[in-house]
């Protein structure tokens, strides 16, 4: 179950939304509601703390090769997770944790794949 999880995030971010009209880019992330924080007990927890990282990292490139290279490390991080213990998240808020996460990763990668340059 963790690594589909996991996949889902990958394919979440680079674009296997299924729309077909991309939400207009946003230079704004919402903030994550309060009630959907991971407890620091919690064997989800470095999980969701390394895909925040990879959030906030997507969310400071202005360009594509800055984006290619976080989905390169992203993929690579998933790769590593599906060797791990399970740290699969079991709980309905961390699951919304990591929903909203997804969200805000794949809004900034969308972002950044339709800037100019490279």
């Amino acid at each position: 179950m963790r690594v589909r999880i996991l996949i889902a995030i990958l394919l979440g971010a680079c674009g296997g939304r299924g729309s077909s009209q991309p939400a207009p880019p946003s230079n704004t992330v919402k903030a994550m509601p309060p009630d959907a924080a991971v407890p620091v007990s919690s064997p989800a927890a470095p999980a969701v703390a390394t895909l925040q990282r990879f959030k906030d990292e997507m969310c400071k490139c202005a360009e594509r090769t800055c984006a290619d290279r976080v989905v390169e490390d992203l993929a690579q991080w998933i790769s590593a997770e599906s060797q791990a213990p399970n740290t699969a998240p079991s709980t309905e808020a961390e699951m919304a944790t990591i929903g909203e996460l997804n969200e805000q990763l794949a809004a900034c990668l969308q972002r950044a794949m339709l800037a100019r340059g490279h």
